[in-house]
């Protein structure tokens, strides 16, 4: 069942694509019966909720739970009943927005992934894991549990305040602990499995450190996300901390590194070391962003760095992460040229996409001109990450192995 939950994960992520490069295609060719906002938000659910949460948590049961945990029936309903509020917001915010229908399904999805949450602890402490890894599981979860409590509040504050600054930061609560906090704990949690299966990990190696600096730095780092408001200057000395520590701690991150590196050859290696150099600027960046002058200059070009910098970190580390462990687990066969081709286009479509995105950023910061057909560019290189999925596709494994 792993297989086929991985699969329907993957559509997830086609569907995503396509509807980003439909917004794409709107900026470009604008069109009455499309609202822009609405298919963004529709684009960013999709992306997150259909697959990457769904991708991870079956990485996750595969990987910490017992063999057949996800052949088991209230696994297998929660999955589906997950799906199919997944699959309603597809049409749901595209059309109508935030309104009755898209909050219904986010707070049926909401529910069913805290009932996910609880029935995996609850296997979880029973196969009493341990190392590291274990760490980095709870702290996720702990971490998603967390971020519901943003969607939850969006109703009340919309009531009591309208949608003034209150509201989007309840937003960007959500998003930080989101990809902050659930994704990346619970990445790194796969990556420390993998090495303590090998055998790789030592009582004195740096991951309790990285373990250690990363979870103290989470939740006082939610303070980056509210530097756009010119916070007082003591919110910035916050904010530069927990970057600093974040820091810190991926520096003994690289301790194990070597090991897990030498574990993939050829594409997943390229595609493994993409999820490395991503996280590693996502941190830096966000260090940069707690200077006073760069934050204020980001938020001047927000159209532009803060979409390239969700890219980086949508993109390069959780997507870059979850088809490098598909691949491994033999979700998708890595040896299959097709395989090659689609990852290849990727990467060409990422690195592209980001260029542009940024440089358009830079040039808005520095008060310049170029880059006068910037929609239209962004348009032909965004075509490029659905067409590689497309291209991936046929290289999945067969659903009777699994």
């Amino acid at each position: 069942m792993f297989r086929f939950w991985s699969i329907i994960a993957f559509v997830f992520f086609i569907i995503g694509g396509v509807m980003g490069l439909l917004m794409r295609f709107v900026a470009v060719f604008p069109m009455e019966s499309m609202d822009y906002g609405f298919m963004r938000q529709g684009h960013s659910h999709v992306a997150f909720l259909g697959w990457g949460y769904l991708a991870l948590m079956v990485l996750l049961v595969k990987s910490f739970l017992p063999a057949g945990t996800l052949d088991r029936k209230v696994y297998r309903w929660n999955l589906w009943l997950t799906v199919l509020s997944v699959a309603g917001m597809i049409f749901s915010f595209p059309l109508t927005g935030y309104k009755a229908l898209s909050i219904a399904l986010l707070m049926v999805f909401l529910v069913l992934s805290c009932w996910l949450v609880i029935l995996f602890l609850k296997d979880f402490r029973q196969t009493s894991p341990k190392g590291i890894s274990r760490s980095f599981v709870y702290a996720a979860f702990l971490f998603y549990l967390l971020s519901g409590i943003g969607p939850l509040a969006l109703g009340p504050i919309v009531i009591l305040y309208g949608k003034t600054n209150i509201y989007y930061l309840a937003v960007y609560y959500y998003l930080h602990f989101l990809y902050n906090g659930f994704f990346v704990f619970a990445i790194f949690g796969l990556i420390y499995k993998y090495l303590e299966s090998l055998n790789r990990v030592k009582a004195n190696n740096g991951g309790k450190r990285f373990f250690q600096y990363s979870f103290i730095a989470c939740i006082p780092a939610y303070a980056l996300s509210a530097l756009w408001l010119d916070p007082p200057v003591y919110v910035f000395w916050v904010a530069g901390a927990s970057a600093i520590l974040q820091l810190i701690g991926f520096f003994y991150f690289f301790f194990d590194l070597r090991s897990l590196i030498g574990r993939f050859n050829g594409m997943l290696k390229k595609l493994f070391l993409l999820v490395i150099v991503s996280f590693g600027t996502k941190l830096i960046m966000q260090g940069l962003s707690a200077i006073p002058a760069l934050a204020m200059k980001t938020y001047q070009a927000k159209s532009y760095v803060v979409i390239g910098y969700i890219h980086l970190v949508v993109l390069g580390f959780i997507s870059a992460f979850l088809l490098t462990w598909l691949f491994k687990e033999k979700s998708f066969d890595p040896t299959k040229k097709v395989s090659k081709v689609g990852v290849w286009i990727f990467f060409i479509g990422f690195f592209v996409s980001e260029a542009i995105l940024f440089s358009k950023g830079l040039m808005q910061w520095l008060q310049t001109g170029g880059l006068g057909q910037f929609q239209e560019l962004l348009l032909v290189f965004s075509t490029l990450i659905p067409l590689s999925l497309l291209v991936l596709w046929p290289a999945r494994g067969k659903m009777a192995k699994s």
